[in-house]
């Protein structure tokens, strides 16, 4: 409005005309008469922030919170600057992230370790129990003994010295007790020392073991039979084939000496022998305990004076097996006589009828049994006819008769 300056009367009244709003540092004024509208809003917060992504924690730094920071300094939990807070509110203290698993790389303690920085906390010394032997000495090579510590697993090893000559003997005989009959020496082990001692072979020895009542009527499976096999003679654990072939055996033969010869021939067992200073020496196949063993001498004789050559065990297992099952003598022979290896000799008639003495009589020839054989093969008889003729004779039966067959 207008004043009048004499009377003050006031004239001319109209509403005030905004020139523009408040701001936080003018005020709202009307463009007319500059009367102040509405103050200046002041500092807000709101149009001065900056958003501060968060600094993650480290194992030894601490972090800071995601938040917004005005320009004169404060700071806010969110973006309409609604929460103030502190950067003591806002910090994510630094911490390791330990593992609760004990672990160790040396043999004095185990501790926790951080997954981040692979800092160690809570170290503590190991709990190592009684060492246990992992590796047995011999006369040549040094012996391991295991610690291993009852809270982490963590294992340490000690060397325990090559054995004199006398006490690899002594260690060779404990062995066979641990693995064959699973349990300490008892008032027989010096016997088997001594044995060892005074010449006896490593399979002579062993032989002792594997065949004592003791493990014979041993309530376990086949396959832990053949286990144990591996253990003592081979010093490891089947391979999975070699596990199923030889159980098998053990299976159709029901006799341990089916493998007892395999195992102690083997190369494995003679390293394990030379390791303990000991002859791994030899056993024949015949010289084991076997319910059929006249059978089996009869059948190893074939194989040396028919086929002139040793016994391969599983062919030996096949002629008593099916003579067992079928007791035919002449079957037998013929397997022998008209087998592809015998018939590759290609044996001229007189050569045949002399072989034929020597397998089926124990003898050589007599001159005139051998021209009538001769003489009937260049008639026209087969060889069949006279296998037939050698087996069925009593001078042959007389032969299989020593034999207990």
């Amino acid at each position: 409005w207008h004043k009048c300056p004499d009377c003050g009367a006031e004239l001319d009244k109209a509403e005030h005309s905004s020139n523009a709003a408040a701001t936080e540092v003018s005020p709202e004024v009307c463009k007319d008469c500059e009367y102040v509208m509405a103050p200046a809003l002041g500092h807000i917060h709101e149009n001065h922030l900056t958003f501060v992504a968060e600094a993650p924690k480290t194992c030894t730094t601490d972090g800071v919170k995601a938040h917004y920071e005005c320009d004169c300094g404060k700071l806010f939990e969110d973006a309409a600057a609604s929460t103030e807070t502190t950067l003591s509110q806002l910090k994510i203290p630094a911490h390791h992230s330990y593992g609760t698993e004990w672990v160790s790389d040396n043999d004095e303690n185990h501790y926790h370790v951080c997954s981040v920085c692979g800092d160690k906390a809570d170290i503590t010394a190991h709990s190592f129990g009684d060492g246990v032997v992992t590796a047995e000495p011999t006369e040549k090579t040094e012996g391991v003994l295991t610690y291993t510590c009852e809270v982490c697993g963590y294992e340490k090893t000690e060397s325990i010295p090559v054995l004199t000559e006398e006490e690899a003997v002594v260690s060779f005989v404990d062995r066979l007790y641990k693995n064959i009959l699973g349990r300490t020496p008892d008032e027989n082990k010096d016997s088997h020392v001594d044995n060892l001692k005074n010449g006896k072979s490593a399979t002579e020895v062993a032989y002792d073991f594997v065949f004592s009542p003791e493990f014979t009527e041993l309530d376990v499976t086949n396959e832990e039979r053949v286990r144990i096999m591996y253990l003592t003679f081979l010093d490891r654990e089947p391979d999975s084939e070699g596990l199923a072939t030889w159980t098998k055996v053990l299976d159709e033969s029901g006799s341990i000496g089916h493998i007892f010869i395999g195992f102690t021939q083997s190369s494995e067992f003679g390293e394990i022998c030379d390791e303990y200073g000991i002859e791994q020496g030899t056993m024949d196949y015949t010289d084991l305990p076997d319910e059929n063993r006249e059978l089996i001498a009869f059948i190893a004789r074939l194989y040396t004076k028919a086929l002139g050559r040793g016994y391969d065990i599983d062919g030996l297992n096949d002629h008593k097996n099916g003579y067992i099952n079928d007791r035919d003598l002449y079957k037998l022979a013929f397997d022998f006589i008209f087998s592809p290896e015998y018939l590759e000799k290609d044996l001229s008639d007189e050569d045949f009828v002399e072989n034929m003495y020597e397998v089926f009589f124990d003898r050589s020839s007599d001159p005139a049994g051998k021209a009538d054989w001769i003489g009937r093969l260049k008639s026209g008889a087969s060889r069949e006819y006279v296998l037939a003729g050698f087996v069925g004779s009593q001078e042959c039966a007389e032969l299989v008769a020593r034999f207990g067959i």
